[in-house]
């Protein structure tokens, strides 16, 4: 008894062992098949990421219409394997020989660009048929450049890899044929062949393999008779995955970020935890970094649902494979976070829960579902949107709102044979980034450095023009203010008064009685010799004389007598015609300007002191009296 319960003892872990493979132990899938051709290349090369590419020369008869050409790269673009292609004026096919039967992966590499010999491959229209299925049709590379569909980054690829999963017969021979449409070529740059394991995406036909088909009750198979072209390949919630980081398959893995719907795209929870791999999900199905990553739902947030959008073409059948592993640390048991899955539109599952499926966190699982895209109603193809839509369940009242979401596949399923789908309308490239805008600035730097000189050395000279005629016009102010503080000849003179020397007529506001001058001969007479009974008050420092009455009537006698020929003294007096009388008047402001008193004061004495008399201030202002 003891001996069958020691021997028990040592079986149990390779019981669990079965049923639950640690990543560490694992290792990744090797493929019996990994032929990667350099089509045009003279010699074998190897790529950045260190994988051997061998030519296609021993497949290339002496006799075969083909020719090598090589591109133009731009720095973007990888040497290996796009800077030789192998270029086909008329029909070739390449005879590959393979290990063994059975499911492969086939990828056609693509650089359309301008090559030697004058290979403008923007011009190129061809047809490709690989193991019995029609791939492409009248394709155009350069017309299915990738383009991001994110609007904020828009960007277009130089390069297209177009992916199929095919199966090789007993055989082990695959043909690949090259088809120019008429008064075209075809070209290809590289060619990868790659064996994958059985029933990982083709299952066959039995009822254990079907397949739920989204929008019906039935089931779908998934057989030999069917080519899957891979369209989108996410890491969802994570960066972009290499295909040297891939499981052993070369599969490259890209970010969701781009296809998500709406503002809030989920939080990306971080935590490291072992990947238990099953038997059902093996380790190859998807590297580990792409459960160890994942898209959830913000518990604060106001949305409803995670929704991604892909643009696909009409009239085929969809393989979505949908990748899951719980491993957050609130996430333990059942019930927790369910879930709907919508696609196209339709509910493909009810009430999903992850630890339901797998019985634990950090186990990985993955489900497929098969969904047609139909056509127009009038029978023609064209693109629409996939949608994907992750939808908390409410009825089974889960205690979080929530979902997840690991990785993404979409493939789409031959018709009748062939996978080739329309062209699509060409998108022409968005406008050139800041750099290029830089480097021309570059080019021209001379001529540019040149304006900018004489810019700066016309601006210095305007300015400092500017600030001498400032200064001036300053200096001409401040020199006329003193000049009119000092000169009583231009401070007497009427502001619309008019010598003969002058050009400049200036009208004034004030009566004109206000604005005469006045000889000394003028004053005398008016106030007597400077008689003290004429005096009206007196000043601060001076006593006034008035006698405006008498003054303005021995103004015009005086004016009639030095002009006799003047009908109208007031004309004859302002009109600055006589200069005696002119010079009379300047006589008497430069005297008074110089302090001469005995010739324009008169001074009195009295109990205080000498008092100084002047009539300029009543006469010129009367409302003084």
């Amino acid at each position: 008894m003891l001996r069958f319960s020691l021997h028990l003892f040592l079986l149990l872990p390779q019981f669990f062992l079965m049923f639950n493979i640690s990543s560490a132990v694992l290792p990744p899938y090797t493929p019996p098949d990994n032929i990667l051709l350099n089509c045009g290349a003279s010699y074998n090369t190897t790529s950045l990421d260190g994988r051997e590419w061998d030519t296609d020369t021993a497949y290339i008869l002496k006799a075969s219409n083909t020719s090598s050409a090589e591109s133009q790269l731009i720095p973007s673009v990888d040497q290996i394997p796009y800077f030789n292609a192998r270029i086909f004026p008329s029909k070739f096919t390449y005879k590959i020989p393979v290990s063994k039967a059975g499911q492969k992966f086939l990828r056609l590499y693509f650089y359309p660009a301008d090559y030697s010999n004058g290979f403008d491959m923007t011009k190129s229209f061809f047809s490709v048929h690989a193991a019995d299925y029609t791939l492409l049709s009248n394709f155009s590379a350069f017309l299915n450049l990738p383009h991001s569909p994110s609007s904020e980054n828009m960007h277009q690829s130089f390069t297209l890899i177009k992916e199929y999963v095919i199966t090789v017969n007993q055989s082990c021979l695959l043909d690949l044929t090259f088809t120019p449409s008429p008064s075209s070529y075809a070209f290809v740059n590289a060619i990868e062949v790659i064996s994958i394991p059985d029933k990982l995406y083709i299952k066959g036909d039995g009822n254990e393999d079907s397949i739920k088909m989204v929008g019906q009750d039935t089931r779908f198979s998934i057989d030999d008779s069917y080519a899957l072209e891979k369209l989108y390949r996410l890491n969802v919630g994570g960066g972009d995955i290499s295909s040297t980081h891939d499981s052993g398959m070369f599969r490259s893995w890209d970010n969701d970020e781009p296809y998500l719907l709406g503002a809030d795209t989920g939080l990306i929870p971080l935590l490291k935890i072992p990947t238990k791999y099953t038997l059902t999900t093996p380790a190859y199905t998807a590297p580990e970094d792409v459960y160890s990553t994942a898209r959830t739902m913000d518990y604060e947030s106001y949305s409803t649902n995670m929704t991604w959008t892909f643009p696909v073409d009409s009239g085929f059948l969809y393989l979505l494979r949908l990748y899951f592993r719980e491993y957050r640390e609130e996430i333990t048991t059942f019930n927790q976070v369910v879930f709907n899955i919508l696609i196209h539109n339709q509910t493909a599952k009810q009430t999903v829960d992850i630890i339901e499926l797998t019985g634990g966190r950090g186990t990985p699982v993955y489900e497929d579902y098969v969904v047609l895209v139909k056509d127009k109603q009038d029978g023609s193809m064209s693109t629409t949107d996939l949608w994907l839509t992750l939808q908390p369940n409410k009825e089974r009242k889960p205690q979080y709102n929530n979902t997840i979401l690991n990785g993404l596949e979409i493939f789409r399923l031959s018709n009748s044979g062939s996978l080739a789908a329309p062209n699509p309308e060409y998108v022409p490239p968005p406008p050139p980034p800041p750099e290029k805008n830089k480097s021309r600035g570059i080019q021209k730097n001379g001529a540019s450095r040149s304006l900018l000189v004489g810019a700066c050395i016309g601006g210095s000279l305007g300015g400092m023009i500017l600030f001498l005629l400032i200064a001036g016009f300053l200096l001409f102010r401040r020199r006329r203010e003193k000049s009119q503080d000092g000169d009583t000849k231009s401070m007497w003179h009427p502001l619309w008064y008019d010598k003969s020397t002058s050009t400049k007529t200036n009208i004034s506001s004030l009566p004109s009685v206000r604005s005469r001058k006045f000889s000394l001969e003028e004053i005398k007479y008016a106030t007597s010799n400077f008689d003290e009974n004429f005096v009206i008050g007196a000043g601060g420092f001076v006593e006034s004389l008035n006698k405006f009455g008498e003054l303005q009537e021995s103004y015009e006698k005086l004016d009639q007598k030095m002009h006799p020929s003047s009908d109208d003294p007031t004309v004859s007096v302002f009109s600055g015609a006589n200069d005696d009388f002119d010079k009379s008047c300047d006589d008497l402001f430069s005297t008074t300007t110089n302090a001469k008193a005995s010739e324009t004061t008169a001074t009195t004495s009295d109990s205080d002191g000498m008092k100084s008399g002047s009539v300029f201030s009543e006469i010129l202002n009367p409302n003084a009296r």
